[in-house]
């Protein structure tokens, strides 16, 4: 009896449970591996092209501020790739793809009625061909995969929050706008649109009222739950690179900031707010506002 126990257990010890070793009983050549799907992101594309610095790079998500987006595709081992966009009759192919929703946006038909800071969603479509491989027996199958992309307005950040700045021991009330500069007369305007000021909030120059240009470099960052000012210097002005010769603007010495909206269930938003200030000397500091949307 004992040598039969002993059998067993030295026979138990041959076998292993491990997917990813080939001598395993339970080896899967397609563990870690990304299984065939038709599944995509979408993100923000700046329709005018241009390079992204990486720390740019905008989130993957189903809503948008502007006129352009990125489709990718996660399974990269297809045969092919092809894309219904809305009612568009125009062919889209590849793994990877960029469409301008120019005149979509532009069309106030498209507006969502029940609420206009959104335009009305849009159906994306994505069929991927896949080839047969040991992760994929079968061969010539295709998969398919819904989505919705909805475009917006804007992300509904003015008004006035309730929250506090880290570091101090009681909230405040800031209140944020939109403005017009003088030199918008004669710059392109859709370079320079949303122009953000925001009042209330600590700063080195001690100003009641700061200014950040929010979409200035429109690829940076402008999703709808972000987006970021980086004026990429310490200078308390900075040479406007589209004019000849160059003008200088005052940035309120806010020369970073960055936006993070979360807009709740009752519709209010909730915002993270990272900024940096710098005064005539150059000197820096880092300041963080959360806070819930006052209605």
């Amino acid at each position: 009896m004992l040598s039969f126990g002993l059998a067993i257990g030295s026979c138990r010890k041959k076998h292993c449970h491990d997917p990813k070793n080939p001598e395993c009983e339970n080896y899967d050549p397609c563990w870690g591996k990304l299984k065939p799907s038709a599944n995509f992101l979408m993100t923000y594309h700046h329709p005018w092209g241009g390079p992204i610095d990486e720390k740019y790079l905008p989130e993957y998500c189903d809503t948008i501020i502007g006129a352009g987006a990125t489709f990718v595709a996660d399974y990269s081992n297809a045969v092919s790739y092809t894309w219904k966009i809305g009612t568009d009759t125009r062919s889209f192919t590849g793994r990877k793809i960029n469409v301008d929703f120019s005149k979509y946006v532009e069309d106030p038909i498209n507006n969502l009625q029940s609420n206009k800071l959104f335009y009305n969603p849009i159906e994306i479509i994505l069929s991927v061909k896949l080839r047969k491989s040991e992760c994929n027996p079968y061969g010539d199958t295709t998969l398919v995969k819904k989505k919705k992309l909805v475009f917006a307005v804007d992300n509904g950040l003015y008004g006035k929050y309730l929250g506090r700045v880290e570091g101090e021991s009681s909230d405040r009330v800031i209140e944020m706008f939109g403005y017009t500069a003088d030199f918008d007369r004669w710059v392109n305007d859709l370079l320079h649109r949303g122009r953000t000021a925001i009042v209330n909030l600590p700063n080195l120059l001690k100003k009641d009222t700061i200014r950040i240009i929010k979409h200035a470099i429109p690829y940076k960052l402008t999703t709808f739950k972000n987006f970021i000012w980086d004026s990429e210097s310490d200078e308390m002005y900075e040479p406007w690179k589209f004019t000849d010769p160059p003008r200088y603007y005052i940035l309120d010495g806010i020369n970073f900031a960055h936006f993070y909206i979360d807009r709740q269930p009752d519709g209010r938003n909730f915002i993270t707010l990272k900024y940096k200030s710098v005064d005539l000397n150059k000197n820096v500091k880092w300041f963080t506002f959360k806070g819930r949307e006052l209605k």
